[in-house]
């Protein structure tokens, strides 16, 4: 993982810096909240094929297989469990 994801510390950015202000966390106006989020959408494409290449290199190096979604055991069941995230783990061990 340290490959992948490097050294925490290179990634984390001080805010507190009295020689170098920023801001975060401000309140927005709803027509600039808005023009944010249109503005972010331009992005939406390119999640799917970086999460895909990520899935990819991860099992690559790994041998672990992630994707978009996973069945587990669905075959013959009339009730699905629909989840996203670590939570899914304790639903698969409690069957």
């Amino acid at each position: 993982m340290k490959e992948s994801v490097g050294r925490p510390e290179d990634h984390l950015l001080y805010l507190m810096d009295a020689g170098n202000p920023v801001m975060s966390k401000v309140v927005q106006n709803q027509d600039s909240y808005m023009e944010g989020k249109i503005a972010q959408r331009g992005y939406y494409d390119l999640v799917e094929p970086a999460l895909q290449d990520a899935f990819d290199e991860f099992y690559r190096k790994t041998g672990r297989k992630y994707d978009f979604v996973d069945a587990y055991r669905c075959e013959d069941t009339e009730y699905v469990v629909v989840g996203i995230g670590s939570h899914m783990e304790t639903f698969e061990s409690t069957d």
